[in-house]
C-alpha cells in the first residue's frame, strides 16, 4: 500500500472527527432510538417455542378442570406454587383473571360450536328452566340433539342469558339468542320446561308463541320431577299419617345423637343390610312428598 500524505492524513482525521461529534450530537437529541437499537430483541425471541405450548396447554386444562369439578377460579392463583420447580409451571401464568378471560373467549366458544352446529343441521329438543336465586334469575337453555357420528344422545348449554321478567315475551325473548347462532326454529320438535301456565298455558304462553314463531306443533313435556311428586302427594294423602312429619321426625330423633346412630348401623349389620345416613325432608317441592 502507498503511505499516505500528510494532507490526505490530515483530511481522514477531521472527516472522523465530524462523525464522532454528529454521533454524540445525535445520542443526546434521540436517546430513545438509541436505547431501542442497543436493546433490540432477536427474531428467535418472537418466535413461539414447543415449550410455550406446553405452558398455553397447562393452561387451558388447568382451566377445564376448575369448571369440570366447580372449583372457585380463585383457585388458580396458587397453582404456580404447586410445582414450582416445574419449567413449564415456572412461566405459568394464568391466575383467576387470565383463566376468566380463557373460560369465556377460548373455552366457551369452542366447546358451544358443536351444540350450534348440530342445532342447525337436525332436530332438536329445547329444554328450559329458570333459576330460584334471590337476585337476578338465569334462564337456562338446553339443547338436547343426537350426534350426527356416533348417534349418541346428548344434551349441552347453549346459552344462560338473566331473565327477570317471567312474562311469555319476555322468554321467548331470551330463547330468541337462535338468531344469533343463526339456528332455524323449525329444528325445534319438543319442549321440555315447568308446567306453569306462562310455559305450556294454552293461551299466550311460552309454547304458543314458539309455535306461532316455528309454525308447527311441539311436542310439550312438564316437568318429570314436578309431576312425578304431585303423584307421590296424592298418594301420600290417602294414608292415615301424615309422611312427611314423620320423616322430620325420624330425621331429628338420629341428627343429634351418636349412641342412636351406632345402635341403627348395629341394626342394620344384624338383618343384612347396608347402612344409609338419614337425609332431612328437602324443602324443594319435587325433592319431597308433601
Amino acid at each position: 500500500k502507498k503511505p499516505k500524505k500528510e494532507g490526505e492524513t490530515e483530511r481522514s482525521n477531521k472527516k472522523k472527527k465530524r462523525y464522532c461529534s454528529w454521533r454524540e450530537n445525535f445520542k443526546k437529541q434521540y436517546p430513545l432510538l438509541q436505547q431501542s437499537k442497543e436493546r433490540k430483541s432477536s427474531v428467535s425471541s418472537f418466535i413461539q417455542t414447543d415449550s410455550d405450548d406446553k405452558v398455553i396447554e397447562a393452561e387451558t386444562r388447568s382451566a377445564c378442570f376448575l369448571i369440570k369439578h366447580n372449583v372457585p377460579l380463585g383457585a388458580s392463583d396458587h397453582a404456580t406454587m404447586l410445582f414450582c420447580h416445574n419449567k413449564i409451571a415456572q412461566k405459568y401464568a394464568s391466575k383467576r383473571s387470565k383463566t376468566t378471560a380463557i373460560i369465556y373467549h377460548a373455552l366457551a366458544p369452542e366447546f358451544t360450536q358443536e351444540t350450534i352446529t348440530a342445532s342447525r343441521s337436525g332436530p332438536f329438543t329445547l329444554r328450559l328452566d329458570t333459576s330460584s336465586d334471590t337476585e337476578d334469575k338465569l334462564f337456562l337453555i338446553l339443547i338436547r340433539h343426537c350426534h350426527a357420528q356416533t348417534g349418541e344422545i346428548k344434551v349441552a348449554l347453549l346459552d344462560l342469558p338473566v331473565c327477570n321478567i317471567g312474562t311469555a315475551e319476555s322468554l321467548l325473548e331470551c330463547v330468541n339468542v337462535f338468531k344469533c347462532f343463526q339456528i332455524p326454529w323449525q329444528n325445534v320438535v319438543a319442549l321440555l320446561c315447568d308446567s306453569t301456565s306462562v310455559n305450556v298455558g294454552q293461551h299466550n304462553s311460552l309454547k304458543t308463541l314458539i309455535e306461532k314463531v316455528s309454525s308447527a306443533d311441539l311436542f310439550t313435556l312438564g316437568c318429570t320431577c314436578h309431576l312425578i311428586s304431585l303423584c307421590a302427594s296424592k298418594a301420600a294423602s290417602a294414608l292415615s299419617i301424615a309422611v312427611g312429619d314423620v320423616l322430620i321426625r325420624v330425621f331429628y330423633y338420629l341428627d343429634k345423637s351418636a349412641k342412636r346412630k351406632h345402635l341403627l348401623k348395629e341394626y342394620a349389620d344384624f338383618v343384612g343390610i347396608e347402612y344409609r345416613k338419614i337425609l332431612k325432608r328437602a324443602p324443594t317441592r319435587w325433592l319431597s312428598l308433601g
